[in-house]
Protein backbone atom coordinates (compact mmCIF):
# COMPACT_ATOMS: atom_id res chain seq x y z
CA UNK A 1 0.00 0.00 0.00
CA UNK A 2 0.95 3.41 -0.42
CA UNK A 3 0.22 6.75 1.16
CA UNK A 4 -3.20 8.67 -0.05
CA UNK A 5 -1.03 11.72 -0.62
CA UNK A 6 1.42 9.79 -3.09
CA UNK A 7 -0.58 9.43 -5.82
CA UNK A 8 -1.60 12.78 -6.05
CA UNK A 9 2.18 13.93 -5.82
CA UNK A 10 3.13 11.87 -8.50
CA UNK A 11 0.10 12.69 -10.56
CA UNK A 12 1.41 16.49 -9.42
CA UNK A 13 4.77 15.55 -10.95
CA UNK A 14 3.38 14.64 -14.40
CA UNK A 15 1.11 17.80 -14.46
CA UNK A 16 4.37 20.03 -14.07
CA UNK A 17 6.23 18.37 -16.54
CA UNK A 18 3.22 18.59 -19.24
CA UNK A 19 3.09 22.31 -18.56
CA UNK A 20 6.72 23.03 -18.98
CA UNK A 21 6.54 21.07 -22.13
CA UNK A 22 3.48 23.66 -23.08
CA UNK A 23 0.56 20.70 -22.60
CA UNK A 24 -1.79 22.58 -20.47
CA UNK A 25 -4.30 21.49 -18.09
CA UNK A 26 -6.99 22.15 -20.35
CA UNK A 27 -5.38 19.79 -23.18
CA UNK A 28 -6.00 16.74 -20.95
CA UNK A 29 -9.12 14.78 -21.57
CA UNK A 30 -10.35 11.70 -19.06
CA UNK A 31 -11.81 10.79 -23.03
CA UNK A 32 -10.45 6.83 -24.01
CA UNK A 33 -7.69 7.57 -26.65
CA UNK A 34 -10.16 5.95 -29.10
CA UNK A 35 -13.43 7.84 -28.70
CA UNK A 36 -10.98 10.89 -28.79
CA UNK A 37 -9.78 10.42 -31.81
CA UNK A 38 -13.12 8.94 -33.51
CA UNK A 39 -14.49 13.21 -32.05
CA UNK A 40 -11.89 14.60 -33.36
CA UNK A 41 -12.23 12.96 -36.95
CA UNK A 42 -16.27 13.98 -36.70
CA UNK A 43 -15.45 17.83 -36.49
CA UNK A 44 -15.98 19.59 -40.01
CA UNK A 45 -12.82 20.89 -41.17
CA UNK A 46 -12.11 24.42 -40.96
CA UNK A 47 -11.94 26.63 -43.81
Amino acid sequence: MVAESEPAEALEVVRSTLRQLGIADTDLTAEQYTDAVLATRRKPELP
